[in-house]
């Protein structure tokens, strides 16, 4: 799960220089969607079990990759489509990290998330 993850965070940095509109204000709305992902995931893991949080999280991501494929050369559906995918990324981040200390004995968390981090 972290694997995919990581790989897609990282896609999505690598294609901002390359999407058309701003990419000053990509990059800002990029980072606020990062900020925005923690209390939006919390909000849902309150409702849901983490798995269908990931679940949902990753539909956000996918599907938000997927309109911008279609939509890249309209001013607003970039920016849009830029935030939903890092919202959709960082939720999925807070769940694996939620899921890992969940299941996890608490005195490995860490040593746990070094391993996950450094192998993705």
């Amino acid at each position: 799960m972290m694997l995919t993850q990581m790989n897609a965070l990282n896609i999505s940095q690598q294609n901002i220089t390359d999407m058309a509109g701003n990419k000053y204000f990509n990059g800002i709305s990029m980072g606020f969607a990062e900020l925005a992902a923690m209390p939006a995931s919390a909000f849902m893991l309150s409702y849901w079990l983490d798995t269908s949080t990931y679940k949902i999280s990753a539909l956000i991501a996918i599907m938000s990759s997927l309109s911008l494929l279609v939509v890249s050369r309209w001013f607003l559906a970039v920016e849009i489509g830029v935030f939903l995918q890092i919202l959709g990324i960082g939720g999925m981040m807070n769940c694996i990290f939620l899921i890992t200390e969940m299941r996890v004995e608490a005195s490995r968390v860490g040593s746990v998330m070094l391993l996950i981090m450094t192998i993705s």
